[in-house]
């Protein structure tokens, strides 16, 4: 019968205690050893399994930052584009004033697709556009450090923000441009309809402004205005907007009315007929304020009309287009 294969361990302390031995088999050492290589093993796998593990964590915990950035950017970018887009709509809007303020034309769509598309290739990724759409690529600094190295592995940078920004900070001053020129166009129109500019009614011019000989007296005086013939009743429209300062009788004027317009003048119409407007009315460029007639001193029916400036008579063909002026 064979014996089986056994190892003799000696344990020698070197504090005074006796040796002793330790009879182990073979069999049972081999088992031991080759469990703790495989303990050793598969603690090894565990490590390696752990640190990819948390290699992918960290790679995972950068790209939720990276989605938490992108969804607060698109946010924004959102908010600032309806922001935007309202701007947009008044100033279009403000657009529109305007034109209508020169008589001009609606600007075209057709102009405006064309300019945004010339927009789209001169701005590019960060374009945006009057419907509202926006290539987003770009991110803050702040926001760069957030998104850690994936900032840089993903491409992102710092130029569709700072062409945002450039769009958005250009529009307060565009609409400010156009506050002032609707403003300068507004009070240019009123001075325009405040200023004698047409001819008061329809008919033949029989006096000028300028010494002449008086038709009752045929003595040399100065005519302050100019005669207008016309038949009885003709309709007299004022030459510009202003506030009816006389409406009565005036002597050798007859029936008279007198507007005192914005800017420094005042008209004159005599001889009336009627009158259709009273003292303190309010009247606009073209209304009609009375009729032609022959009262006062006057050798049929006409209007003598006057414009004055600054308290001083002018000659009102200065301020009359071309229309009637042969007599």
């Amino acid at each position: 019968m064979s014996r089986k294969k056994r190892i003799t361990i000696m344990w020698i302390p070197h504090w005074g205690s006796s040796p002793r031995n330790f009879n182990v088999s073979l069999g049972l050492l081999t088992s031991v050893a080759a469990l703790v290589l495989a303990v050793a093993t598969g603690l090894g796998i565990l490590g390696r399994d752990y640190i990819h593990m948390q290699a992918k964590l960290d790679d995972l915990h950068r790209l939720e930052k990276v989605k938490n950035i992108q969804e607060s950017q698109l946010e924004q970018f959102a908010r600032e584009s309806r922001e935007m887009a309202q701007e947009l709509e008044e100033i279009k809007e403000m657009d529109r004033e305007v034109r209508e303020l020169l008589e001009m034309e609606e600007f075209q769509e057709e102009k405006l697709e064309e300019l945004e598309e010339d927009g789209d290739r001169q701005v590019g990724s960060g374009t945006l556009t009057s419907r509202g759409s926006l290539g987003i690529q770009g991110y803050s600094l702040r926001e760069k450090e957030a998104a850690g190295d994936n900032y840089n592995y993903l491409g992102y940078g710092n130029q569709g923000l700072e062409e945002m920004d450039s769009i958005r900070f250009s529009l307060p001053s565009t609409r400010v441009s156009l506050e002032e020129l609707e403003n300068l166009l507004k009070e240019e129109k009123s001075r325009r309809a405040g200023t004698p500019s047409i001819w008061p009614l329809e008919g033949r011019l029989t006096s000028s402004y300028g010494y002449r000989a008086c038709p009752f007296t045929g003595r040399r005086t100065f005519h302050q205005g100019i005669d207008v013939g016309a038949p009885r009743g003709t309709s007299i429209y004022a030459a510009a907007d202003g506030v009816i300062e006389m409406a009565r009788y005036n002597g050798g004027m007859g029936k008279t009315i007198i507007i005192d317009h914005p800017y420094g003048h005042k008209t004159l119409y005599a001889h009336l007929i009627d009158y259709k407007v009273k003292e303190g009315e309010e009247v606009k460029k073209g209304d009609v304020i009375g009729f032609v007639g022959s009262t006062g001193f006057s050798t049929g029916p006409h209007l003598h009309y006057e414009v004055h400036r600054e308290g001083e008579p002018v000659d009102p063909m200065e301020y009359l287009p071309e229309k009637n002026r042969e007599s």
